[in-house]
């Protein structure tokens, strides 16, 4: 029977082992949705302890040595200080995922519900953060919409720029115009009917140029 690192060094080295190897959670792309493992450590029959919430961008779970001795997975992840929202994996509390879950999640870790604006600026302000460039996304993406992008730079425009999204081919060219007359210094183009090269976004493009 080969080690985990024997038989991850033969497949790497497209030699046979003598099973394939086993991935859990060992990287961002081989990762577990929070919810997803709960259910799974109790199939296991492991004890219910809060599952931690490492990777808030795609909502993963922490995968722990009991689940991987169980399981047999042969990768253990080495993992970065910071999630990809920039803030470190520590003063977890607890946290309730949309299917009722119970999880923990880092301290810095604020939904658009719990004032996620005002913790945001008091964190740059402590951090000494000069500039903020803002966007949303809309709320087909549950972010935030233009409207609260530019209350939050009219609120603090020392400290936030603001960027506003945009539809091409569904919004209208007049619209950058509007956002730029509105206050906001840059676009977030999203959602294009075709792709962004093609001739009938010429006129977006030339409209942006133009407002600067």
């Amino acid at each position: 029977i080969m080690t985990s690192r024997e038989r991850i060094k033969r497949a790497i080295n497209h030699e046979k082992p003598d099973r394939i190897p086993i991935d859990l959670g060992s990287t961002p792309v081989t990762g577990i949705a929070a919810s997803t493992y709960a259910k799974l450590r109790q199939a296991l029959g492991l004890a219910g302890s809060p599952v931690k919430l490492v990777e808030p961008f795609q909502m993963l779970a922490e995968v722990e040595l009991e689940v991987i001795d169980k399981l047999g997975v042969d990768t253990i992840g080495l993992q970065l200080p910071t999630t990809l929202f920039g803030f470190k994996n520590e003063n977890w509390k607890p946290w309730r995922l949309f299917d009722g879950t119970e999880i923990l999640v880092p301290g810095l870790f604020i939904t658009k519900e719990e004032g996620y604006l005002e913790n945001l600026v008091r964190e740059a302000q402590r951090l000494g953060v000069s500039k903020i460039c803002l966007n949303g996304l809309g709320s087909l993406y549950d972010e935030l919409d233009n409207e609260e992008v530019e209350q939050a730079f009219l609120k603090h425009p020392h400290l936030i720029i603001g960027f506003g999204y945009l539809r091409l081919g569904k919004d209208s060219v007049e619209k950058i115009n509007e956002l730029y007359e509105a206050g906001f210094r840059g676009l977030k183009v999203i959602n294009p009917t075709k792709n962004y090269d093609d001739k009938e976004f010429y006129p977006y493009y030339a409209q942006a140029e133009k407002d600067g």
